[in-house]
């Protein structure tokens, strides 16, 4: 019939980086600034890395992997994209955990054209933590809604933090200065 199996096995370790500045830079020269994807297991919320890194903001949202034995109960994830128009717009990711915790984050505004200058074109507003590497290899997945966390404290808001390599990682809810 034509057809070509390729195992799958053969990909095992191969995998996109939404941090390669080189396609960044092509992403952005063709006027994307966002970039929503799937098939890409993010766990249980959406993994998101900030515009401020190459200037090209890339979601991906698979919680495919989420949920399973030993993992807890399943999670639920969104991501919408809020705005006056295609040009100048946000993108808020949203959902439950799976430890049934929720989650909401609003991203910086993306707007008019994307320039070499990758900062020219965000908005000033926008969760500052999400989509961001912290010391220590920490990357920002999600921000907590009231309640959710550690404890609500004045002035700071409960995020959830994971680094790890591959498929093995650790995530741990950590205290930031909130906006």
């Amino acid at each position: 019939d034509g057809s070509t199996v390729v195992n799958p096995l053969h990909f095992e370790g191969v995998c996109s980086n939404a941090a390669n500045s080189e396609v960044a830079a092509r992403l952005r020269a063709a006027g994307v600034g966002r970039l929503v994807v799937g098939h890409k297991p993010s766990g249980d919320c959406p993994a998101v890395l900030g515009v401020s890194h190459t200037g090209v903001e890339v979601i991906s949202a698979d919680n495919s992997y989420a949920a399973g034995p030993g993992r807890g109960d399943a999670s639920i994830m969104g991501v919408t994209l809020r705005g006056t128009s295609a040009e100048h717009n946000h993108a808020v990711v949203h959902g439950v955990l799976r430890d049934g915790r929720p989650h909401r984050a609003e991203l910086a505004t993306l707007c008019c054209g994307l320039p070499d200058d990758a900062t020219a074109h965000v908005a000033t507003w926008g969760d500052p933590f999400v989509g961001t590497q912290l010391e220590g290899g920490w990357w920002v997945k999600a921000r907590l809604l009231p309640g959710g966390g550690a404890g609500h404290v004045a002035g700071r808001a409960t995020y959830v933090c994971c680094r790890g390599a591959g498929r093995n990682t650790e995530c741990r809810d950590m205290v930031l200065p909130a906006v």
